[in-house]
């Protein structure tokens, strides 16, 4: 027990030593924490143009404090998000089921092929589609984004899944519906792709722009798209529609085998196999 007094006494000479070292208050632990403002967070995650939480913890950050108090770190600030996300019901899992649904759009950034001869580039758009159970990427380029293009890169979709889901879901793109009314924020399949759709047996329903959630898939395969197949060939030359479809398929496949996976050890065609 002595033994114990002393070296309490020791530490205590030390922070003794330290205060008057430090006469800021520097080591005075803060348990007070500058306020998130929960509506503003919440509301700069709705809708489309959504800021990804990084953003908004380091806007956060900008927040002055006062006195002692010190801001949440990012891991923190995450969980109290979340956190009230939950407790007012602003958002439930969607389930998805093998084979169901596929989710098709076109990408917003364009590739391009320059003629080797007078040296033209020409842009290509490219085509996404995703399966939500299994998240199995499927990407090809076009010309144009006309209706014969756009029935093309479904059926080269249909081949790549070995199959045809039961419900197809185009991000309201223009190709694929029309609007109802222009006083109205709802859209009906093009006749011409309903019928095409029909020969698949199959039917297209377009996502309901004030879900946005129902389209996530496709707007997160969009992304990674972009990012690792449009981005990553782009100081690349392509000389034709071959070879920068050639080039992309790599990419598309080099995505499907990528591990981990939605924190598992498996990649996305894994998950595709297994369902």
């Amino acid at each position: 027990m002595a033994l114990k007094r002393n070296i309490g006494g020791s530490q205590r000479v030390k922070y003794s030593i330290l205060e008057q070292c430090f006469t800021d208050g520097r080591k005075a632990v803060s348990t007070s924490y500058v306020t998130i403002d929960i509506d503003a967070v919440i509301k700069a995650r709705i809708g489309r143009k959504k800021p990804p939480l990084k953003v908004l913890w380091a806007r956060y950050l900008r927040t002055e404090a006062t006195g002692t108090q010190r801001h949440y770190q990012y891991e923190r600030f995450c969980q109290l998000v979340a956190e009230q996300v939950q407790q007012r019901n602003l958002t439930s899992p969607i389930a998805h089921e093998p084979g169901h649904t596929m989710q098709v759009d076109w990408a917003g950034t364009k590739m391009q092929i320059v003629d080797p001869i007078i040296g033209r580039a020409t842009k290509v758009s490219i085509f996404v589609a995703t399966l939500p159970y299994s998240g199995l990427l499927f990407a090809y380029g076009y010309l144009d984004e006309k209706l014969g293009s756009w029935c093309d890169a479904h059926r080269r979709a249909f081949e790549h899944a070995q199959g045809v889901a039961q419900v197809i879901i185009p991000d309201n793109a223009s190709t694929a519906s029309n609007t109802v009314s222009r006083y109205e924020n709802v859209r009906e399949v093009n006749q011409s792709y309903s019928v095409f759709l029909e020969h698949y047996q199959t039917a297209a329903v377009p996502t309901e722009p004030y879900r946005p959630q129902h389209k996530g898939n496709v707007e997160s395969g969009v992304q990674l798209v972009t990012n690792w197949i449009i981005h990553y060939l782009d100081d690349q030359r392509f000389e034709s529609m071959d070879d920068l479809n050639d080039a992309g398929a790599e990419r598309v496949e080099w995505l499907n085998e990528r591990t981990p996976f939605r924190g598992e050890p498996r990649s996305r065609r894994q998950w595709f196999a297994s369902g």
